[in-house]
């Protein structure tokens, strides 16, 4: 009966997938003739908490494919509360997660996530929710001058899953989000040692200049960053400085890639002669 109930819900999930109430109003009176109709109530006379697992796993289906949002998170409720199946359950928790990932509420979404890859260790899907956990979390970062606890957060998850990860694919896109968090926490601390110069505070401004350079050797353009903050420290002690100091952290890298077309232009201009 427990492995019916699953294929029954596994199943309603597939034959009722429909494009939401939102999308279908839409579209144009011909493109609504040609699109499959909505699917109907499967249990219009019955209250969710009258339903059984089966006529709840049912409705779900065909809540998502209404785009009914509040309906849908009070059936999760009630399977999550009737099932006494830890292999629902657990299909359960991971489909609500998956839910409010799809509709982009990401911190409902990671919390559910978490609490999957933590009461169920041993699933074959631990990687799966411990990846889209990442993913929350780094799009819930914010930007680099702003505060950066979530995008600490994502590392820390980061880290964690790559010790024990085995699928190629999740490790591959961790080390990505990885990296790009870590430019953001180095452009954050950028823009303190920004504030400080331009406050003329230059003794903050060169800790946060070594504690840079100490903390971030792994961002690509280290050296070019590193000098460019030199040099904006320096314009910022002298006493004929300007008014407004022109921070900016592209122009570290104008340099480099100026340096390089003139290296290519003497490299051409040698196998000429």
């Amino acid at each position: 009966m427990k492995l019916k109930n699953i294929l029954i819900y596994s199943l309603s999930l597939i034959i009722l997938s429909q494009p939401i109430t939102a999308k279908y109003n839409s579209l144009t009176t011909q493109q609504k003739k040609n699109q499959a109709p909505l699917p109907s109530n499967p249990h219009p006379d019955k209250l969710v908490k009258h339903m059984n697992e089966q006529e709840l796993c049912e409705s779900l289906a065909y809540a998502k494919a209404v785009g009914n949002k509040e309906l849908v998170l009070k059936i999760f409720h009630f399977l999550m509360t009737v099932s006494i199946d830890q292999d629902a359950l657990k299909a359960y928790k991971l489909d609500l997660a998956d839910y409010h990932y799809s509709l982009k509420d990401f911190e409902k979404a990671a919390t559910i996530y978490e609490e999957f890859f933590i009461l169920y260790p041993g699933s074959p899907e631990v990687e799966y929710s411990q990846y889209k956990a990442i993913l929350c979390w780094f799009f819930l970062s914010l930007a680099p001058e702003k505060d950066q606890s979530f995008t600490h957060k994502t590392i820390m998850l980061i880290d964690d899953f790559l010790r024990k990860a085995k699928q190629a694919k999740y490790i591959d896109e961790a080390k990505s989000i990885k990296k790009k968090c870590r430019q953001k926490l180095f452009e954050h601390e950028a823009h303190v040692f920004e504030h400080y110069i331009k406050q003329n505070k230059s003794t903050s401004a060169q800790k946060r200049l070594d504690y840079i350079k100490e903390q971030f050797t792994d961002i690509d353009n280290i050296n070019n960053y590193s000098n460019y903050l030199e040099k904006m420290l320096k314009l910022s002690q002298d006493p004929k400085r300007p008014f407004l100091i022109p921070f900016n952290l592209k122009d570290a890298l104008v340099q480099e890639k100026t340096l390089s077309a003139k290296k290519s232009k003497k490299t051409a201009l040698f196998f000429l002669s």
